[in-house]
């Protein structure tokens, strides 16, 4: 999946669907203001009615009429002063397995404004949105809701353009590294035999320009 930066206004934004956080305390800053008056207000409905009360990773989606997008997620993300990168990771993962499962292919993430570290947070939300893409249904002939997301677009604001993507690449390579661990860790051991994880590693390893030693059952004897 691809993670790019961009510095649109999230009312603005041109994808599938844009996520935006809320906190516990109700009170709607950054993103979601823009997107809660580009919906007339039925963010803030959601919000007052409590339906949505901010806590973690809780979600309510809205559905939205002539605007470059057509939904909106609105995610939880606990208390305000306790925001921190994993608290991001699982923001973006929530986005994509909601929004992926309902068919969205691209779909445009807010990196909130209480975001205290810009590198370490976009880093946060690439791997999220990323680890959010894996599915175990490598034996199913016909998965029923796979995850459809293939680009995420980090809507950065005015922030610092070479943070945004010091971090977004960073993220990048760790959210892969994840997955990729997962899908080993996940194949049964009739599939996943030595010979084929040490061939995992050894492609893994070249890719990546690193060094690796195999070694075989006699040198394990």
């Amino acid at each position: 999946m691809q993670v790019r930066i961009a510095h649109d206004a999230p009312e603005t934004a041109r994808a599938g669907a844009v996520a935006v956080p809320v906190f516990s305390d109700g009170e709607l800053t950054g993103a979601a203001v823009a997107v809660d008056r580009a919906l007339s207000g039925a963010l803030s409905d959601v919000v007052r009615s409590g339906e949505l009360q901010g806590k973690q990773y809780e979600h309510a989606l809205l559905h939205a009429k002539d605007l470059p997008f057509r939904r909106v997620l609105a995610v939880g993300l606990g208390e305000r002063s306790a925001l921190e990168p994993s608290v991001l990771a699982r923001y973006a993962g929530t986005a994509v397995r909601v929004l992926g499962q309902r068919g969205i292919t691209d779909l445009a993430i807010a990196l909130p404004d209480e975001a205290r570290d810009v590198a370490s947070d976009a880093a946060a939300i690439a791997e999220g949105a990323i680890a959010g893409t894996f599915e175990i249904t490598f034996y199913q002939s016909a998965p029923e809701r796979n995850v459809a997301t293939q680009s995420v677009t980090l809507l950065g604001g005015g922030r610092d353009a070479k943070a945004l993507e010091r971090g977004v690449a960073r993220g990048t390579i760790t959210g892969e590294a994840v997955n990729f661990a997962r899908r080993l860790a996940a194949t049964p051991a009739n599939d996943m035999t030595p010979t084929h994880l040490a061939s995992e590693a050894t492609k893994a390893a070249k890719e990546a320009g690193v060094a690796i030693d195999v070694h075989d059952a006699d040198w394990a004897r």
